[in-house]
């Protein structure tokens, strides 16, 4: 067996820090000791490569581990460089680490069998997640990244500490959300909108939100009218059933609203943030709304029906009080927000006002909060909370 002669390296970095193909990573000085909380979930990047030797073969597998004490509760994934054509857009500041297309470290894959593959000459990294529960360990506790061949025989070791606290992290005190869009997910792993597998794939992805700080999640109560393109449809994803009567009016199913409600509870979420009232930039036209009408689902509401003025107020006028009402009934009236429209501008402040003044009286008791760029709309005070771009 030819020996191995090979030199290693691998340097330990903050979870902030980018690891780009073709550069050196700098380490970090604050990584020869951490220090986190039980009950956190605290990261941190190790960056490996090698240098030629044996003979200057090419790649070659290795298997990563971590030995610590507290390695069961210890997660490593590689993280992988994606192809970004578009890194920023044409307005960017300074502080990007770059702007121009190339290759990103983006997705985190978990090596099968803890198998990676060394590159000579080339950095790749591991992102690991560190998660002591609650009733865990506390002390300074060892840590080392260890890389071995397949035969396991050691390649080389870093080794690092963490000094875990007594103290339990305390609950999120913040609203974070980050938009959950279930018709996406139900776009990619192509299963039916409300099939029992589009919900325990919602399920898991909502649980993982929630172990990583959201507790906010928006509900979609219609089809979000989110970054559609006038005339254009996302997958229909509703939870209100809606029937049109014979005699005129309309009736409500809030079954799978209260599922929703009850998973998301359940799963983590403190705070609902029902999907906008009105479409993106300009709160011009309602929501695509589906409904059933003499045993047919018809589209009742979309691109060509105006926001105020017409049936969709007459439907509101219908709808809000019920929901409202549903809200109190199932306990989460008081942690739930609503939206009018994403990102209004100057030009759209009278639209903006008409579609919030259309509803205003059915949502005395909620708060309105909308994502906004505009300083001047925001100074309107139209907009209880206004999520500002930063």
């Amino acid at each position: 067996m030819m020996k191995d002669n090979r030199e290693y390296q691998i340097k330990l970095m903050s979870a902030l820090a980018k690891v780009f193909p073709g550069q050196e990573p700098e380490e970090d000085p604050c990584c020869t000791g951490f220090t986190m909380l039980r009950g956190e979930t605290f990261s941190f990047v190790a960056a490996y490569t090698c240098g030629g030797g044996n003979g200057g073969r090419g790649n070659f597998d290795a298997v990563v581990r971590v030995e610590s004490p507290a390695a069961e509760y210890c997660r490593i994934r590689e993280i992988i460089p994606v192809p970004s054509l578009r890194p920023v857009n044409s307005c960017a500041d300074s502080n990007y680490l770059r702007t121009q297309p190339g290759m990103y470290p983006d997705l985190l894959t978990e090596p099968a069998g803890g198998r990676i593959t060394f590159t000579p000459g080339q950095f790749k990294s591991l992102w690991i997640d560190v998660e002591i529960p609650e009733n865990g360990p506390h002390g300074e506790i060892p840590v080392a990244v260890v890389f071995a061949s397949p035969e396991g025989e050691e390649l080389c070791r870093r080794e690092t500490s963490i000094q875990v606290y007594r103290t339990v992290l305390g609950p999120q005190r913040l609203l974070r959300t980050e938009w959950f869009h279930g018709d996406c997910l139900a776009d990619y792993y192509q299963v039916p909108v409300f099939s029992e597998e589009h919900w325990r794939i919602m399920e898991n992805f909502i649980s993982a939100a929630a172990a990583r700080g959201c507790n906010m999640i928006l509900t979609p109560q219609f089809t979000p009218p989110l970054d559609t393109a006038p005339g254009g449809e996302r997958t229909t994803i509703q939870l209100v059933g809606v029937k049109v009567l014979p005699g005129g009016g309309y009736e409500f199913d809030f079954s799978r609203l209260e599922r929703w409600a009850a998973m998301c509870l359940s799963c983590g979420m403190t705070c609902f943030e029902m999907s906008h009232l009105f479409t993106q930039w300009g709160a011009g036209h309602p929501p695509k709304i589906m409904a059933e009408e003499n045993g047919k689902e018809i589209k009742l509401f979309g691109w060509d029906d105006p926001a105020v003025g017409g049936r969709y107020t007459t439907f509101l006028e219908a709808y809000l009080p019920r929901l409202t009402e549903k809200l109190r009934e199932l306990g989460i009236a008081g942690i739930t927000r609503f939206h009018i429209s994403d990102e209004p501008e100057p030009q759209h402040l009278l639209s903006y006002k008409q579609a919030r003044e259309s509803v205003a009286p059915y949502l005395k008791d909620f708060v309105i909060m909308d994502a906004i760029s505009s300083i001047a709309v925001c100074r309107e005070g139209e907009i209880d909370c206004p999520v500002c771009s930063n």
